[in-house]
């Protein structure tokens, strides 16, 4: 009987199919949220894969390390926003997809890494897709409460969230079926960049060409990273970074540069305003934080600052969702994570990973990162670094076909 489940299992995770109808299932593009019947259709759908994936979780074996994180991160903001009398179903609503996702990403990891790795390139055609509107309407594809434009992806700054992991993802995927970046890889890459420089959009670049930056200078397969370079070293960087510029401003002390280089005000588009405000708040309930918070909610802590609908940094987002408690389970998260990058630091595939975490960190200096279904996904993907590291190089099956009367490999 153990050998039947087994065999179940294996044919069960190895089926792209479904596998491919969990992925779309549950990632919703921001242009979909302005249809109601397409909005409505996700959001049943998705609470569908959700039920399938909590059972898988339950029945899968074994229980990781990382999915016992994953119910204790998004446990604990369940029960504080109870607690607090919170905005239960916009918590739930915000976040099933996410949540979901990440016991996705646990399962597969565990199960049939190789065919989360190749099935994800379903979400590529999203770049492209998304890149096309940003050609046909460089004012924005439809306007929203908040911002005048936006595209198939949404809002400039909020593309990258899905973008990044997308890439970091084809990255994988490409040296698992090649053994190097594949064309299709680079033109995925040339289709990134060119989409946030035509979005001008500053932290999607900064993010994008510190991941690319580190992956060109670390690019060897085998090679080990050196020991200081590491998740831990991106955490403190991005901690210190937070300190520098929400706590003491240091920005203002390059006014010039920052206004005729990058085309910013100091002030980061009245950042360092809402972060005073913000700070009050994590002063006020530095332990447990607020529960989760609606944009609404935020603009009424936040008083004057309509605008203001989140924190616009991370870890001021944690904190206040949270406070320390909350703050104390997502370092647990980056311990398991880092751990696991660290054995596998010698292979492109832990790299790739980390180099995606480390840039996702170092954006959430100026922004809270956390609308998307994919940003803890891939901190689950960190945690399970290992078992990717396993997989081979240059995995496509070698063809032999007939030229000229003589028989030639062709991959």
């Amino acid at each position: 009987m153990h050998d039947i489940n087994t065999l179940e299992q294996k044919d069960l995770f190895e089926n792209k199919i479904l596998l491919g109808v969990l992925l779309v299932g549950l990632t919703k593009p921001a242009y979909f949220g302005t249809i109601p019947f397409l909005d409505n259709l996700y959001d049943f759908f998705g609470l569908g894969c959700v039920i399938i994936l909590v059972i898988a979780a339950v029945i899968v074996k074994p229980v990781t390390k990382s999915r016992i994180w994953i119910l204790v991160f998004y446990g604990y903001i369940f029960l504080i926003t109870v607690f607090l009398r919170g905005d239960l179903f916009h918590y739930i609503g915000s976040n099933f997809s996410a949540f979901a996702m990440c016991l996705l990403f646990d399962l597969w990891l565990i199960k049939k890494p190789q065919t989360l790795v190749k099935t994800f390139g379903i979400f590529e055609w999203l770049v492209y897709i998304n890149l096309i509107t940003v050609l046909m309407n460089p004012d924005g594809l439809y306007k929203s409460e908040l911002y005048a434009s936006n595209w198939f992806l949404g809002y400039k700054n909020i593309q990258i969230r899905t973008i990044l992991p997308i890439v970091c993802m084809a990255l994988i995927r490409s040296y698992y079926l090649y053994g190097k970046l594949s064309a299709k890889t680079i033109f995925l890459l040339l289709c990134t960049g060119s989409t946030f420089l035509l979005v001008d959009s500053a932290t999607a670049l900064l993010g994008l060409v510190l991941f690319l930056g580190l992956l060109l200078f670390f690019h060897s397969k085998k090679k080990e990273l050196p020991s200081w370079v590491s998740l831990y070293s991106g955490v403190a960087i991005a901690f210190t970074g937070t300190i520098l510029v929400v706590i003491f401003n240091i920005q203002n002390h390059f006014t010039g540069i920052i206004e005729e280089v990058f085309g910013r005000s100091a002030s980061l588009s009245g950042r360092t305003s809402m972060w005073a405000y913000v700070l009050s708040m994590v002063k006020a309930r530095p332990l447990w934080g607020y529960g989760y918070l609606t944009g609404t909610e935020y603009v009424q802590h936040l008083g004057e600052l309509r605008w203001a609908t989140h924190p616009h940094n991370f870890l001021l987002y944690i904190l206040t969702t949270g406070g320390i408690a909350l703050l104390v389970i997502l370092l647990c998260g980056i311990s398991i994570a880092n751990k696991s990058l660290r054995s596998a630091n010698d292979t492109i595939y832990g790299k790739i990973i980390l180099f995606t975490l480390i840039a996702f960190l170092f954006m959430g200096i100026s922004e809270s990162i956390t609308e998307t279904v994919f940003l803890y996904p891939m901190l689950v993907l960190g945690m399970n670094a290992e078992r990717l590291s396993l997989l081979k190089y240059g995995s496509k099956p070698v063809r032999v076909r007939l030229v000229w009367g003589k028989h030639e490999k062709s991959k």
